[in-house]
């Protein structure tokens, strides 16, 4: 069962993320969630890293062990709910999280957007 996590919860696990983009901890990759030759990750692995909600399949970097991400490398629901975000590729009026990952942005460009939250990147909560 997916947890549910209110607005403010999900503010402040973007703001952890956002956080941990910007820290220098983590190497930037492209492609997948997690490098297993590099150990770097994308920007919604980094979100998956900082979580807590499951760790990382060592034998398929590509997906987690409780289910982060689903068939096709998108964020299962838990992660949906986790951040707040609309779906899985951080898709947002003119283009997608997982697209400026990949095509070069780097972790602090992709962590101002995230707070500059556009249009269509957050869920929209029902009343």
């Amino acid at each position: 069962m997916t947890q549910t996590w209110t607005e403010a919860e999900q503010r402040e696990h973007r703001k952890q993320w956002v956080e941990a983009l910007r820290s220098g901890k983590y190497q930037q990759a492209t492609g997948q969630l997690r490098n297993p030759e590099t150990d770097g990750m994308c920007c919604l692995g980094v979100a998956c890293d900082i979580s807590g909600l499951g760790r990382w399949n060592e034998t398929d970097y590509s997906t987690l062990a409780r289910n982060y991400y689903g068939d096709l490398g998108a964020p299962g629901s838990e992660m949906l709910s986790w951040l707040g975000l609309s779906d899985g590729c951080g898709d947002f009026a003119g283009g997608a999280l997982t697209e400026l990952n990949d095509n070069g942005k780097t972790f602090s460009e992709i962590a101002d957007i995230i707070e500059a939250e556009p249009e269509g990147l957050i869920a929209k909560v029902s009343a």
